[in-house]
């Protein structure tokens, strides 16, 4: 152990260097990470936007996405303290952060929607304001929509709804049999065989009595 105090005035722990005064690991590694021994976390009221992107967006090129290089969300979005850059204390995405401070104010009730369709992304040239339906309609124009059993709302598989179809196209289930099977009322069995919801899977013609 070293015979030596850290150099740290009031700090009473050794100096990490056996055979020297030095800062003790603690305050060695503040020194380290914030250049200040005295720092316990990074000191974000004083970092300009650009020091901030710097940070968490290393590569910038011209024409091609920034990907966000902090925390991202589950759906693939990145996450900042909105409080260290644009002094609202909630967590927001990081999209629209970078996007306030870049390019300007985000129009009330309207979203950003991504030209590359890569959510970490945080290049103002790829984002645009829209509404809801605007995204929604871009997402179909795109095929990315979740449908099927991937759509949040889906109580039923793909092989489910075969499988219904199948058994209804036989002329020996009723709309509501189906329904108790499946766990549906008889509105969604109806839509569901007739093709007019999920409408990517084949039909199968109803044989004649």
């Amino acid at each position: 152990m070293s015979d030596y105090l850290c150099t740290i005035p009031g700090c009473e722990k050794r100096s990490k260097r056996p055979t020297k005064a030095a800062p003790c690991t603690m305050h060695q590694a503040r020194i380290n990470r914030h250049g200040d021994p005295n720092v316990t976390h990074t000191p974000w009221a004083y970092l300009t936007v650009e020091e901030y992107l710097k940070k968490y967006i290393p590569n910038r090129p011209a024409d091609g996405c920034w990907v966000w290089a902090g925390y991202i969300d589950k759906s693939g979005y990145g996450v900042v303290n909105a409080e260290r850059i644009s002094g609202k204390s909630a967590p927001a995405r990081a999209h629209r952060v970078v996007y306030e401070k870049l390019v300007g104010p985000i129009p009330a009730g309207k979203l950003l929607m991504h030209s590359c369709d890569n959510p970490p992304c945080v290049n103002p040239s790829h984002l645009t304001p829209g509404t809801d339906a605007e995204n929604l309609g871009d997402m179909a124009r795109k095929g990315r929509s979740a449908r099927g059993s991937k759509h949040r709302a889906a109580k039923l598989t793909e092989v489910q709804v075969m499988e219904a179809r199948r058994k209804y196209a036989t002329g020996l289930y009723t709309l509501d049999m189906l329904g108790a099977e499946y766990g549906l009322t008889r509105t969604p069995v109806s839509q569901l065989v007739r093709g007019i919801t999920w409408k990517h899977l084949p039909l199968i013609e109803k044989k004649a009595a």
